[in-house]
């Protein structure tokens, strides 16, 4: 009898699968999803359409004014209340573009400004180095003051000085 039962030890039992231990499973965390935006002005509550009213209000006393930071900021506050009210949609499209519009005319201004006090620099480095009687440095200072304005007389007078060997432009002989 001993040796069947040795017999059956050897043998592998039919069906048996082995199944590894679950592994911990993270808690689920919860998921909170944003409330819901009323989709109309009746759904808000009393104090939410003053709120609203208020910003749109706002946003177009801001416009009148060409403050389109302020207008569009107003027209977010109202956005994040319900997304459509009257025209706020057509005005935030809108008064972006102006406010992209504005931000690149300060640009080209500040690079105008910049522009012409690099030029009254270059001017007065190529007389000074006239005076001194370094032509060359002189002759590169009003080329750089051409290249930012090519119609400037003094810049054009200053490079025939340098050319000539003149220090002074009220010295140049007539044309």
């Amino acid at each position: 009898g001993g040796a069947i039962i040795v017999w059956s030890l050897l043998q592998p039992s039919p069906g048996k699968i082995e199944v590894p231990p679950p592994t911990d499973i993270a808690p689920t965390t919860e998921i909170k999803l944003p409330p819901n935006i009323p989709r109309e002005y009746t759904e808000l509550s009393p104090e939410n359409q003053r709120a609203v009213e208020g910003y749109y209000n706002s946003a177009l006393v801001a416009a009148e004014k060409a403050q389109w930071e302020d207008a569009l900021w107003n027209l977010k506050k109202l956005r994040e209340l319900i997304s459509y009210y009257k025209q706020s949609q057509e005005l935030y499209e809108s008064y972006t573009k102006r406010f992209k519009e504005k931000q690149l005319e300060e640009t080209q201004k500040r690079a105008a400004k910049t522009e012409q006090a690099d030029l009254a620099r270059y001017l007065q480095e190529g007389t000074d180095y006239l005076s001194e009687g370094n032509f060359d440095l002189a002759a590169d200072a009003f080329n750089q003051a051409i290249t930012i304005d090519p119609t400037n007389g003094l810049a054009k007078k200053g490079l025939r000085a340098a050319e000539y060997k003149v220090r002074d432009v009220g010295q140049l002989p007539p044309e």
